[in-house]
């Protein structure tokens, strides 16, 4: 996961949503991807903590709603920032997140009891 240097430049990229570099940092401190893909494996396609960590930065965004997603999908800083392989459409996040509910309820405890021991 990239850390990011705040410096004085003459090249302008600003972003309404930097706070995400943050929550990165607690994704990366809580070891959301290991714990999060080993519970829930796909053999094919987008990873679980790759949808997570999208819904949880929509989250921390006040974004509620999957169709949110959609103007993050070629923004290359959420990807960066959320360490992300691929930003996921609304369709395939609604549909996988139904799909894998009961096992990430299960697992939210223990990303929440990691993250308060790491920081």
């Amino acid at each position: 996961m990239p850390r990011f240097a705040v410096r004085q430049s003459s090249r302008l990229d600003l972003t309404f949503h930097a706070g995400l570099a943050l929550l990165g940092q607690c994704f990366e401190a809580a070891l959301v991807e290991p714990l999060i893909d080993a519970k829930i494996p796909v053999p094919q396609g987008m990873k679980t903590s790759d949808l997570v960590k999208s819904t949880t930065a929509l989250l921390a965004l006040c974004q509620s709603d999957f169709e949110a997603i959609e103007p993050f999908r070629n923004d290359r800083f959420f990807k960066r920032a959320l360490g992300l392989a691929k930003v996921p459409s609304s369709a395939w996040l609604r549909q996988r997140l139904d799909a894998v509910a009961a096992e990430l309820r299960e697992a939210t405890d223990e990303l929440s009891l990691r993250l308060l021991e790491r920081t």
